[in-house]
């Protein structure tokens, strides 16, 4: 299953599994986080601090992997 969700360049990839997207993300300062997506883990607040900060970083993405309970409200900050 592969989902993903676009805000001023900013990409939630859940369970990614593509091993040619890198070629993708050349040249761009990738911001990730990998792991369960649970409301403890502060998914929430990292894509609202990058949606503040893309405009000083241009460049930049945001890439999340994972899956979990706040699977739907991650993809729905997103957007």
């Amino acid at each position: 299953v592969q989902m993903s969700g676009k805000t001023n360049e900013i990409n939630i990839a859940l369970n990614y599994q593509d091993k040619h997207q890198g070629v993708k993300y050349k040249g761009k300062f990738v911001i990730g986080y990998l792991g369960s997506l649970l409301p403890w883990h502060g998914v929430d607040l990292l894509v609202k601090a990058f949606a503040k900060i893309h405009d000083q970083l241009p460049n930049a993405i945001l890439l999340i992997v994972g899956d979990g309970r706040c699977h739907s409200d991650v993809l729905a900050l997103a957007n």
